[in-house]
């Protein structure tokens, strides 16, 4: 998978690599994790940029879409440190880049913010990640907490207990 602008690419490689080393699918606590390349077009080629291809702490278990997001965060930043005379050195972005996460592609802040203003609920508070996407811990008016998450193009389910099994709720403002 892949994007480009102009004269950048980024793409996410599998190599196999894990958390520690190589990818041990025996060992449950392991993921498997993407590597970026950042590539440049040069006379109709692309070349591979020195100093810009780094193992992440992206998943390579995550959604398409999230991939995407992920890979667009990653192609805005080359794209401006490539497309211009600056001092940023490709090597140490990419160091910093390495760090890109599923967290990385969600505004925790925002998606609280909106959620807070639900006229229906007393507190939110992030907890972390169910199947890779953003959950909250809420309490309504009367006092129910319930754990709902916020799933790509930002609609909420909430977890039903009853049922063992997450329900759609509502789809926050963009």
């Amino acid at each position: 998978m892949k994007l480009v602008n102009e004269n950048v690419m980024v793409e996410w490689v599998e190599l196999g690599e894990g958390l520690d080393g190589d990818y041990n699918p025996e060992d449950p606590t392991d993921i498997e994790l993407l590597r970026f390349d950042v590539s440049i077009l040069i006379d109709g080629e692309w070349v591979e940029k020195e100093g810009a291809s780094y193992c992440t702490q992206f998943p390579a278990y995550a959604t398409e879409k999230q991939k995407m997001k992920g890979l667009q965060l990653l192609l805005d930043q080359f794209h401006d440190v490539l497309s211009s005379d600056t001092d940023v050195s490709v090597k140490k972005l990419g160091e910093r880049m390495s760090w890109i996460s599923l967290e990385s592609i969600y505004d925790i802040k925002k998606l609280t913010s909106l959620l807070n203003k639900n006229q229906n609920l007393v507190d939110v508070k992030h907890t972390g990640f169910n199947a890779d996407f953003p959950t909250f811990q809420v309490t309504l008016y009367d006092g129910v907490q319930e754990s709902w998450e916020i799933r790509d193009d930002n609609e909420v389910y909430y977890y039903d207990h009853n049922e063992d099994e997450w329900k759609h709720t509502h789809r926050l403002p963009a």
